[in-house]
């Protein structure tokens, strides 16, 4: 028959806790990663909302700078001048 040996129980005590923290801090940029993984599709999909609006607005008003506090309209030079 053989010996076991044991840790004291203060060892395994603070052996347990420092690795429960350890799987609580995973478990949590786990889903910090997957927050981040939805937020950048969301602002991709944004993004794509943005430029295909302003491309319509430029097929009405040709090649222009909206300013977005107040509306106006400022035309831009055309690359051919």
């Amino acid at each position: 028959m053989t010996d076991t040996k044991t840790i004291k129980a203060e060892e395994l005590s603070t052996l347990q806790d420092v690795a429960k923290r350890l799987g609580t801090l995973t478990n949590q940029i786990g889903e910090l990663e997957v927050a981040k993984s939805e937020l950048l599709s969301e602002y991709a999909k944004t993004r794509k909302e943005l430029n295909d609006y302003s491309a319509e607005l430029e097929k009405i008003y040709g090649n222009i700078q909206i300013n977005l506090s107040d509306g106006t309209i400022k035309e831009m030079p055309s690359s051919e001048e």
